[in-house]
Formats: structure tokens, sequence, C-alpha cells
């Protein structure tokens, strides 16, 4: 048998000396990891309400959490961008129904409250391939018919590294702390840079609403920094993977269907949009 003495090339500190021969085979079986794409979405950070339905004893109110990896991060969170969207989503409910409900020209009744109807990953077309501008829900993200906000809800989604994390995540902002994703994406588009140059941290804070109190990020507290070229090194592989993957086309991820505030204690129309 043949010693193996060949090395692949090695761009940086931080990644694995992989032998010649062990990537050239894995590169002749097509990739070794052949799952439904759906396992391959990346994590989700929430920011835990008083009473989250899932928080499973994982932290309290006004912390970041994942609940896939476990992972408790604090009232705080710094996080390295990788890529910003916008998405829209649709949520069907008895007490404030669609306009093509109301209008008739979509039966309800195999409609149940709180449940998802459409959303958009592009602002563009929606789940099924129809033009947002051409809603069939009559609920455009973008039709303010009468001076009423439509019913389809903005989110802001960022795909990031948590600091001292080798794995993307996705945070997403809506509703109750849109404000500060909008704040967020101003700073990241503001820094004349590839996003993953800096790193951002974000706190959360109390905000009251009537007679409710829940969490929200605090847009005023957003503080970036720059990467060391040292921590630029240490996500190099995660960064460029990601950036790969979304060369081919190949990031999933869900669409946020509710807002964690109103899911919470069910008050839709007492929380700020």
């Amino acid at each position: 048998m043949s010693k193996i003495s060949k090395v692949a090339a090695v761009n940086n500190d931080a990644m694995l000396a992989i032998p010649s021969e062990l990537s050239e085979l894995a590169n002749e079986l097509g990739g070794l990891v052949q799952v439904r794409s759906e396992l391959l979405k990346p994590a989700r950070i929430k920011l835990l309400q008083q009473m989250s339905q899932a928080n499973g004893g994982l932290g309290k109110s006004g912390e970041f959490v994942c609940e896939t990896s476990g992972m408790n991060y604090g009232d705080k969170i710094t996080l390295i961008p990788l890529m910003l969207k916008e998405s829209a989503s649709l949520m069907y409910s008895q007490n404030n129904p669609p306009r093509a409900v109301v209008n008739g020209s979509v039966d309800p009744d195999s409609l149940t409250d709180g449940m998802p109807i459409c959303h958009t990953k592009d602002l563009i077309t929606n789940k099924d391939g129809i033009n947002c501008k051409s809603c069939p829900w009559g609920e455009n993200w973008n039709d303010w018919k009468d001076g009423k906000p439509p019913k389809c809800k903005l989110s802001i989604d960022l795909f990031c590294i948590p600091e001292g994390s080798n794995q993307v995540v996705l945070m997403q902002f809506m509703k109750t702390s849109y404000n500060a994703g909008k704040d967020l994406v101003n700073k990241i588009t503001q820094s004349g840079s590839a996003p993953f140059t800096f790193k951002y941290t974000l706190k959360s804070k109390d905000q009251t609403q009537d007679k409710y109190r829940f969490k929200v990020v605090d847009a005023s507290s957003i503080t970036k920094q720059q990467l060391t070229q040292e921590e630029l090194n240490q996500y190099y592989a995660v960064i460029a993977d990601f950036l790969n993957k979304r060369k081919a086309k190949q990031i999933e991820y869900d669409v946020v269907q509710h807002d964690e505030v109103e899911s919470t204690i069910n008050a839709a129309e007492d929380i700020p949009i």
C-alpha cells in the first residue's frame, strides 16, 4: 500500500490539512452528506419571552437561545453576519381575516385560526409562484389599502455565525423586533465592506404596550467592531462553506410564521407592528 504523502493545499491555519487522496475520493463520490435538504437548514436564534412555549428550561425571558444546539447566549449575543434577506408571511386570523375572505373570494371553511396560509422568500413571488402584486389573499406585503397595513408581515432574515461558534444560524427580525433589524441592516451596509468583516452585539430590553410587557432586541444599543485578522482566519472555513453553498443555491430555510410575542400572549392587536 502506497504511503499517503501528498497533502491538500491549506489556505489558513484554521483549516485542517486533508490528504489529497481523501479529497479526490470524496469528490469522486459526489459528496458524503446525502440527506434531505430540510435537514441542512440553519438552526434559528430566538429571543425568549416569559411564556415561550418551546422554552424547555433552556433559558429565561430576555435571553437569546438556539433550541437546536441547546445554546444559551444570555441577554446579549455577538454575531458575524453572512447574508441578509427579506421575507414575508401571512397568518390566518378569525378576528382579522385577509381581504380575500372578507370580500368572499376565498372560502374560510378550511382555514383555522393562527395557521400559516402564505409566504414569500424574495418579496416577488409567493410559495406557489404567484406574483405578490397579484396576491390571491388581497394582502400584498406592500399594499396599504385605505391606509391600513397589509396582514402579510415583513421579516429581516440574518444568516450569521455566533461569536466563538463554527455554526451558521438564522436570526429573524419580525414585527416587535423589526426596527432593530432595520438598524442592523443600516449598520452593515454602511460599513463599506463585506458583512463578515465586522461583528455586531445585540442586547434585549423590556418593552411595554398597554398592559403587556415583553422582550425585544434593543435597536439603540447595537454595537459593531471590526474583526481582527486572527478572528477572520478563525471563521474562514465556515464563511467559505456558506458562500459556496449560496453560490450553488443550496441555502434552505423556513420563513418565520409568527412573532414570538404574539404567539405567547395572544394579543396581536395590542402589539406594535
